[in-house]
């Protein structure tokens, strides 16, 4: 159920969808202010967007622990005021980020939804236009109660809503660019969007929303036993091989995307946890990123 009197705070980081190009056929970043301008469809939507830039746009090859407060800040700065948060991030590190804001974005009870593109949105062709447009309108859906339909971080792309810590990239090119092998994805848009409720995370129940900002970015190599394959998960006592990693400490990754395990492991040594805690909590799943 659309709600019409709802608020969006659209964030853009930087990323392919919001380049244009300029005379001499350079791609270049646009004022986001100057949005309707290549999204005329926005003029349908009856609730309110607001927008929000980074001051020097991102390559998303260069995001990291420090931007990923900066959303944070900005979310929780403005948490109160919206119904729901989109942010336009670049395709290369968008899973990653996903991933780390789903573990620092606690307990939240609205959705946040990192979008983006594979062609620039003033492209004739462009995916940005349909991926910005159902993005937002995800962001604004309500129950029958009028809560909120999402309540957890996801990347919306090319018709998919997934659970953001659950994504790779895995394609450079196609418009399909993510995929979501171990989890299935929470809904999907053809002539209307098809929610899986049933597999919506939701906050703890009496809990209020907490922003965590503390990252240790001292994590380069995953030390966690992952598979090798798009899909499946790893069973480490059925060989030998298993079994000699996990005399030696290694730990198991469960069904754990890369970009998840990256987020979730600076995540915890940002918390300050023992060694024994942060084993602990591998073996959890904290805001639906593992299957145990």
């Amino acid at each position: 159920m659309l709600d019409h009197n709802a608020s969006v705070l659209l964030i853009y980081t930087g990323g392919t969808i919001g380049m244009v190009e300029d005379a001499e056929g350079a791609l270049m970043p646009f004022d986001f202010n100057a949005l309707q301008e290549f999204v005329p469809e926005l003029k349908r939507f009856q609730f309110t967007i607001d927008t929000i830039q980074f001051e020097n746009p991102v390559d998303s090859s260069d995001m990291n622990p420090d931007k990923w407060a900066k959303l944070v800040w900005i979310i929780e700065d403005n948490y109160a005021g919206y119904d729901g948060f989109v942010i336009l991030h670049g395709t290369d590190t968008m899973a990653y980020s996903a991933s780390a804001l789903s573990f620092m974005l606690e307990n939240i009870n609205k959705p946040v939804i990192l979008t983006g593109s594979q062609l620039p949105i003033g492209k004739i062709r462009t995916d940005g236009k349909e991926n910005l447009l159902t993005a937002l309108e995800i962001a604004v859906e309500k129950t029958p109660e009028g809560t909120p339909l999402v309540t957890e971080v996801c990347i919306f792309f090319q018709n998919l809503l997934m659970r953001g810590n659950r994504t790779t990239k895995i394609n450079a090119d196609n418009f399909k660019a993510f995929n979501s092998f171990n989890f299935p994805v929470l809904a999907e848009a053809g002539t209307q969007i098809r929610y899986r409720h049933d597999l919506m995370h939701r906050p703890l129940r009496g809990s209020t929303p907490k922003f965590h900002y503390a990252l240790d970015p001292k994590v380069a190599i995953v030390v966690l036993n992952v598979t090798q394959c798009a899909s499946g998960s790893v069973g480490m006592s059925r060989y030998q091989a298993g079994k000699r990693l996990q005399e030696l400490g290694v730990l198991s990754g469960y069904d754990i995307t890369t970009e998840a395990a990256v987020a979730k492991l600076m995540f915890l040594f940002g918390l300050g946890l023992t060694r024994g805690e942060i084993k602990i909590a591998l073996k959890m799943s904290i805001v639906g990123e593992i299957t145990v």
